[in-house]
């Protein structure tokens, strides 16, 4: 199964971070950042992953976001999948429900995968697994 797990996730500044900023090394600032990864492939000592974005709670709606390369993902089964009126008929992948370990790690509603982008996550890497999906 896929799982969904959590890590504090850094960059370079400009990049739209906004948790906690330090100096990192070479003199540079770095945003630092609770991210959510879904697994799509393990491997041999890291595992490939897609990111869980909200885009500042703008969901697929903020500039420069491509609504084509992201799915609704969510974890209330009460409340299904969240669309905006204004996201409406812009994502045509389908939606996707995590199963979440603990209602305190759920997903906001304006939570969307991004297929577009793919990333390295050594498995020596500290992460909290939050869920897998259903």
């Amino acid at each position: 199964t896929e799982q969904v797990f959590k890590v504090l996730w850094s960059e370079p500044v400009g990049s739209g971070g906004t948790e906690i900023t330090t100096d990192a090394k070479y003199g540079e600032k770095a945003f630092h950042k609770i991210r959510r990864f879904l697994i799509v492939k393990n491997k041999k000592g890291h595992s490939l992953c897609i990111p869980i974005l909200t885009y500042g709670f703008q969901g697929v709606l903020k500039y420069g976001v491509h609504p084509i390369d992201h799915a609704v993902v969510y974890s209330s089964r009460r409340d299904g999948p969240y669309i905006s009126d204004r996201e409406e008929g812009l994502m045509t992948k389908k939606p996707i429900r995590i199963e979440i370990k603990d209602p305190a790690h759920k997903l906001d509603p304006l939570s969307r995968l991004n297929y577009a982008k793919v990333y390295t996550v050594e498995h020596n890497v500290k992460v909290l697994f939050i869920g897998k999906v259903a």
